[in-house]
């Protein structure tokens, strides 16, 4: 009977044990039920819990997390995106709490991917807050942002400020590039990183703000690099991006043929809010923006490649129901082809531009444009 109610308690210890070490790989939780985490440890530890799918990653994704202070990310030389595929992704809340996370160094290892590469790396209907990252964040896969790099299913990302340099290193026409948020949505197709994934919801960006750099190909915004909803949206409200440069880089970025045109862009909010259906109903807003930034098409200027869909607020948006209010853009456009713009590049069906200033310039080899 001891011999039994030895091995009981050794049982019990071992689960007590076990609990406590899954709680300290997320954080510890406060009475309130959310995970509060103060060092780069922990926030690594929930990084690789979700990655690697380790025990409990199916909670561990879904849960609630506070930071309690900022954290210097200096030492951890292994950190991988939270949230990293359909199966996986963070849908969950973060609050920031009004902290930094700095020095982070956000490199694929050798023989990653690097898809969906942000320090939130896939998201789905999730909520991050006032939370501000510096660092680098740095990939040759698919969809790479300062903050998120896939937003699958909604999300809502509001009082956040990037302040990493964020670099695409890839040759191919990475999907895309974004101080905030790289992609969001869309159809999932054969052949990318989304194939089998239901991508739907609406992504609402509020009070974010973009100071780092960036440099893609494809599709670039301060804030948003591409969106490619159908029948969802995304809105983006009072968003201010003060950056030297958000670029096409050299080499990165060619158009085969006229159907590339509408997948391309480069924007001072956003690159390219796309449409899969020119005629569907997606509604994409940008409200009170304000853009100081130099956007430049490298390849235009070194290669002599087009640089086509550039503007100071969004590049490029081919939807029925897109509307741009109280925006300002104060930077420098550059561009060598047709679609560029002050606030909007190119367009196709109308656009509804409300109440909006061009103190800057767009500018084509040619000669220089009005908005």
């Amino acid at each position: 009977m001891q011999k039994k109610l030895f091995a009981s308690l050794l049982v019990t210890v071992a689960l007590i044990c076990a609990c406590a070490l899954a709680a300290s790989a997320v954080g510890t939780p406060a009475d309130d039920g959310v995970y509060e985490i103060s060092t780069a440890k922990e926030l690594r530890d929930l990084a690789h819990l979700i990655a690697d799918k380790q025990s409990g990653y199916g909670a561990a994704r879904k849960a609630s997390y506070r930071l309690t202070k900022d954290i210097d990310m200096s030492g951890i030389t292994d950190m991988v995106p939270i949230g990293a595929n359909s199966s996986n992704a963070f849908a969950g809340t973060f609050d920031g709490g009004g902290h930094r996370i700095y020095n982070l160094n956000l490199v694929p290892a050798e023989g990653a991917s690097g898809n969906y590469w942000g320090l939130f790396g896939r998201v789905a209907d999730a909520t991050i807050t006032d939370l501000t990252v510096e660092g680098t964040v740095t990939s040759g896969g698919a969809y790479v942002g300062g903050i998120v790099g896939l937003v699958a299913s909604g999300a809502a990302i509001e009082n956040c400020v990037n302040r990493c340099t964020v670099t695409y290193t890839g040759t191919a026409t990475a999907y895309g590039v974004g101080g905030v948020v790289g992609h969001a949505g869309g159809k999932a197709t054969k052949g990318t990183p989304s194939v089998g994934s239901t991508q739907t919801g609406t992504l609402v960006i509020t009070n974010c703000r973009n100071e780092g750099d960036v440099l893609g190909s494809k599709c670039v915004g301060g804030i948003l690099g591409l969106s490619q909803h159908s029948g969802y949206g995304v809105k983006i409200s009072d968003c201010v991006v003060i950056s030297e440069k958000i670029e096409w880089g050299k080499n990165n970025f060619y158009i085969t043929n006229n159907k590339e045109d509408w997948n391309i862009g480069l924007g001072g909010i956003a690159g390219n809010l796309y449409s899969n259906d020119a005629n569907d109903v997606t509604s994409y807003t940008v409200k009170n923006c304000y853009v100081a930034a130099n956007l430049v098409n490298l390849d235009s200027e070194v290669s002599g490649r087009p640089a086509k869909n550039v503007g100071g607020i969004v590049g490029a948006s081919c939807s029925q129901n897109k509307t741009f209010e109280n925006c300002q853009f104060d930077g420098l456009v550059v561009g060598a082809a047709d679609g560029i713009g002050g606030i909007l590049g190119r367009y196709l069906s109308p656009a509804t531009i409300k109440n909006s200033v061009v103190s800057g310039l767009a500018i084509r080899k040619e000669g220089t444009l009005s908005a």
